[in-house]
């Protein structure tokens, strides 16, 4: 039905009242009658029309499929929108969201002091009110729900409690090994790629064999043979010595591993 009995019309902003209207009707499953409508124009054959007026508040009763609208805008100056809106297939509720396992925490500030300041004031709320939220959901909003300024810090973290004293540290000098920080690069200055990592499918079978030999590559490697086992259940190392498997999981991670240490050996070359 039309939004125009409603409200007449709004130029520019044609449509928008419209479209919310339509995300209401398909998120409340009620189609709403259509306004100030006392008698339907008699010129048209409304029964061969394949058009229902509504006329009275009507249920949307769901069927086979998800509930969907079109909205069709007709702009003043002859321009036509069209939106199609579909209703989407799970409620979203907080408790979907896994509250388990690591999660990175990213906070930013316009200046480093006032960087230390943010933490604070995180690691405060964390410990106190923000325990009774899902720390998957505090991190989600963190990074997409904040504007991000040119002054960062990455926490990685499992609890409420570690996430408190990771923040309180960092705020008082003294970082935890898994915190890291930086500022992103200033204007003038080139950012185009300097590493691009290739994906699945540049492995080779004895990919890394003698690279092992080089003291730069296996010192920039070893430290994640552990994290790689603890995640994945094998030793990186030890699989570059032997020939790389055709297990796709442990390639995609060895081929990461190869470039990682690749980078290191030609920055050392001064490439």
């Amino acid at each position: 039905g039309s939004i125009k009995p409603n409200i007449r019309h709004l130029e520019a902003a044609a449509g928008a009242i419209g479209l919310i209207k339509a995300v209401m009707a398909v998120d409340k499953g009620i189609i709403p009658p259509q306004a100030r409508l006392n008698k339907l124009n008699t010129s048209v054959n409304w029964k061969e029309s394949g058009i229902q007026i509504v006329r009275e508040k009507t249920e949307w009763n769901q069927l086979d499929g998800p509930r969907r609208a079109a909205v069709c805008s007709y702009g003043y100056g002859g321009t036509v929108s069209h939106a199609v809106i579909e209703q989407t297939p799970v409620p979203f509720t907080t408790d979907t969201i896994q509250d388990s396992g690591e999660t990175l925490l990213v906070l930013s500030a316009p200046h480093e002091k006032r960087l230390a300041k943010q933490c604070t004031t995180q690691a405060e709320w964390i410990s106190t009110a923000g325990r009774s939220e899902n720390l998957k959901t505090i991190a989600a909003i963190l990074s997409l729900r904040r504007a991000q300024h040119d002054f960062r810090a990455a926490f990685v973290v499992s609890r409420h409690s570690e996430a408190a004293y990771a923040l309180s540290s960092f705020a008082e000098g003294a970082p935890g090994a898994w915190a890291v920080q930086g500022r992103t690069l200033e204007n003038g200055i080139s950012r185009e790629a300097v590493w691009v990592f290739s994906g699945h499918g540049a492995q080779w079978t004895d990919m890394g064999k003698k690279l092992l030999n080089n003291p730069i590559f296996r010192k920039t490697i070893a430290p994640l043979d552990s994290i790689v086992f603890r995640e994945l259940g094998f030793f990186a190392i030890a699989s570059l010595g032997s020939g790389v498997s055709q297990n796709s999981d442990e390639i995609q991670v060895l081929t990461y591993l190869m470039q990682v240490g690749l980078s290191q050996v030609l920055k050392f070359w001064g490439v």
